[in-house]
């Protein structure tokens, strides 16, 4: 279970130095994007590892290199903080309960499907050797793109980027390819999981908000006299207070 907590304390790492990206790019969602933070640092940062050793065969797929490629985007997550931590408080006092709700959701389902494979942590069935050998294959792989583990020579001729992700996090951590294919789809299991609340809290309170706004509005067209082309009514845009409310 220990690798797992290096797992997860890893994806919470990632997930803060990816929040001033998330909170501006989805500045109109209600909840500016917390809970998708943590899938898009771990895509952001296999990416940013994936592109250049793709785009320059010589750059060696190592340890070095992955903690080179966090450390700059750590630098860029660090400045982005600096100029956005105001809308990070605001967001942080405007939905605290929500922003606990997410990570004890993550938490809990990481956790959960630890707990629940520590019973049985073999790979044996279904696909799970080709998973576990793509895995083994792209962390042994001294350059990119990985070699194919049927094919030698060749590289992989399958889609392999979920693997890759895993595997640039298992290398950075120093985990082996088996270890390496537990402690995986448990952060997945998580991501999916808060993924999936952050979509249906965005989704409820935007519909929230509109049928609050359409009850006001057609509240308001009974008790005022009719307004001229001249003077149209606007409702102003919703703000996050507005539109996530979990007291």
């Amino acid at each position: 279970m220990f690798e797992l907590l290096q797992m997860w304390a890893l994806v919470e790492l990632l997930g803060l130095i990816c929040l001033p990206l998330t909170i501006t790019v989805f500045h109109n969602l209600p909840d500016r994007g917390w809970a998708f933070s943590k899938a898009i640092a771990i895509a952001l940062l296999a990416f940013c590892v994936w592109l250049p050793l793709m785009s320059v065969h010589a750059l060696p797929f190592n340890q070095m290199f992955i903690t080179g490629s966090l450390l700059i985007l750590s630098a860029f997550g660090i400045i982005s903080f600096v100029k956005t931590y105001r809308s990070i408080l605001k967001v942080l006092r405007a939905h605290f309960i929500y922003i606990v709700a997410c990570e004890l959701i993550f938490l809990g389902m990481v956790f959960l499907l630890g707990w629940i494979r520590s019973y049985g942590p073999d790979i044996r069935s279904f696909e799970m050797f080709m998973d576990e050998g793509f895995i083994a294959a792209i962390m042994r792989s001294p350059h990119l793109p990985p070699n194919d583990m049927w094919f030698s020579g060749y590289p992989i001729n399958y889609y392999y980027y979920a693997h890759f992700t895993v595997a640039v996090l298992a290398k950075l951590l120093g985990q082996s390819p088996s270890i390496a294919f537990n402690t995986g789809i448990c952060v997945f299991f998580g991501l999916t999981a808060i993924n999936l609340f952050g979509v249906t809290c965005n989704v409820v309170a935007w519909a929230r908000h509109l049928r609050t706004r359409t009850t006001r509005a057609e509240t308001s067209s009974l008790h005022t006299v009719p307004q001229t082309a001249s003077q149209p009514r606007t409702t102003p845009a919703p703000t996050g207070r507005q539109v996530l409310r979990w007291n």
